[in-house]
């Protein structure tokens, strides 16, 4: 139990610091370096789909080549490195910026997918089969419990101290954190070492080194040429689809009618996945700017940063799950039905930020409105994204890493596709200064997420009436 909290603790250490920086990166680019608002939107969304595509590389690396415990340290080195580098000199930078970014994000990719696996390697080795479940609950929401926190201290750190302060407490967090994983998995870590010759522990450091360099080139070439490796990733991610479904229809292949069940629901349900991650990170990307522009933020006549806001939204995630889980509703709802309350309560969250948009006078989003919309918005969180994580862990084994790689890949198209978006709800890439015409840009964005998802809800209603009859004929 011990060991589990230990690990537990480092892993979660580190996703605080990721969304510490997270909370306030839109702002901080906007305002602090300089970038107009359609470049701030694509350097956020590559920012966060770099980090997925670098978790394949370091899954390979931690599977294949030197161990999740070497891969993780090696990750939180480069973690260390890039905090410290930005908490003395990100503020100076200006556009050259996304080069500490993107170490940033290699960092992310290498360390969090084998801190994942560390700490899922230590519930199944030390739990029972009937406990599992409830501690995979508390690791998640542990998760959001840290995000929450970010998102609430980072906004009065970046007030006080600046970008930089909120570049040196992840780093202090994160030398915490590399700290508790060596004093906790030391023996493992020795033994590691002790059953590799020096010869062969040089070459897998070379190997990660050069792994390093390659993803980091990738990185800057997605900051530069984005339409390029957006085009590239989606082709990426149809072959790996394409090569699922054959696998489903083949002859050849010796998986029973369950297992192949499972990949034609995961094939379905993960198209879903990135129709739902285009908007949820797309609320991410344009909430921070339209709270700092068009919402008072003053309460009792204290100035609230707006991160702390967006920390609400953590805050019922955390809140809801535990009401969920107590009840088991997850349990008691089909799949079906989880995507039509989660598309339901996106569009409710959407139309309710555009309605209050309009009826409101002075061109300032109320609070109700912004707060109701999150509780939706929250729910749709959890009818969607855990629904969609449970069927990718009955996947079949033997074909994890290519659902894990999809998983991760549509991911980083999504967030492609939110950036999308949001750039195209801006006009153009430069900052639109008259506060009311910013304002109807955003109508026009939550009138358009809401149209598309009220068409989802539509399908999905049609889809379910297809299905039923079909399941009927066949009976």
């Amino acid at each position: 139990m011990r060991h589990f909290l230990q690990l537990m603790t480092s892993h979660v250490t580190q996703w605080y610091c990721y969304n510490n920086i997270r909370a306030i990166l839109m702002l901080i680019l906007v305002s602090t370096l300089g970038f107009s608002d359609g470049e701030s939107f694509t350097i956020y969304a590559t920012m966060i789909a770099l980090g997925d595509i670098n978790s394949m590389a370091g899954g390979y690396f931690g599977d294949k080549v030197v161990g999740h415990h070497f891969a993780w340290l090696f990750g939180s080195l480069i973690l260390l490195c890039s905090y410290f580098a930005g908490s003395i000199y990100f503020t100076h930078l200006g556009h050259q910026g996304i080069y500490l970014l993107n170490m940033l994000s290699c960092g992310i990719g290498i360390s969090r997918c084998n801190g994942a696996s560390l700490v899922y390697s230590s519930i199944n080795k030390e739990f029972p089969e009937e406990q599992r479940h409830s501690y995979n609950s508390l690791l998640y929401l542990m998760l959001i419990s840290a995000s929450f926190i970010a998102y609430g201290l980072s906004g009065f750190i970046n007030k006080k101290f600046g970008a930089n302060g909120c570049f040196f407490v992840s780093f202090i967090f994160v030398l915490f954190s590399i700290s508790l994983f060596i004093y906790t998995e030391f023996d493992e870590i020795k033994k590691h070492f002790s059953s590799h010759k020096i010869g062969s522990s040089i070459k897998n450091l070379f190997k990660m080194i050069g792994c390093l360099c390659g993803i980091a080139i990738f990185g800057i070439l997605s900051f530069q040429y984005y339409e390029i490796v957006n085009s590239t990733l989606w082709i990426c991610f149809c072959g790996a689809i394409g090569y699922m479904i054959y696998l489903v229809q083949s002859k050849k292949t010796d998986y029973s009618h369950n297992e192949k069940r499972n990949i034609k629901m995961f094939i379905f349900y993960i198209f879903w996945f990135i129709l739902y991650f285009v908007f949820e990170r797309q609320f991410g990307m344009i909430m921070p700017l339209i709270l700092s522009r068009n919402f008072d933020n003053h309460f009792f006549g204290f100035e609230i940063p707006v991160t702390n806001v967006m920390s609400i939204f953590q805050l019922l995630i955390v809140i809801f799950s535990i009401i969920l889980f107590k009840y088991k509703t997850h349990d008691k709802l089909s799949n079906k039905q989880c995507l039509f309350l989660g598309f339901s309560s996106c569009f409710l969250g959407y139309s309710i930020l555009y309605l209050g948009s309009i009826f409101h006078t002075n061109h300032n989003i109320p609070f109700f409105a912004v707060f109701l919309s999150i509780i939706f918005l929250a729910f749709a969180d959890l009818f969607i994204l855990n629904r969609i994580f449970s069927i990718c862990r009955v996947a079949p084994k033997k074909i994890h890493a290519l659902t894990t790689s999809t998983m991760m890949v549509s991911a980083a198209c999504s967030f492609h596709g939110a950036r999308f978006i949001a750039t195209f709800v801006e006009i153009k890439k430069n900052m639109i200064e008259n506060k009311a015409f910013t304002l109807s840009i955003y109508q026009n964005g939550f009138l358009l997420n809401s149209s598309i998802l009220f068409v989802v809800i539509i399908a999905l209603i049609i889809g379910h009436f297809i299905f039923s009859k079909y399941e009927q004929t066949n009976s």
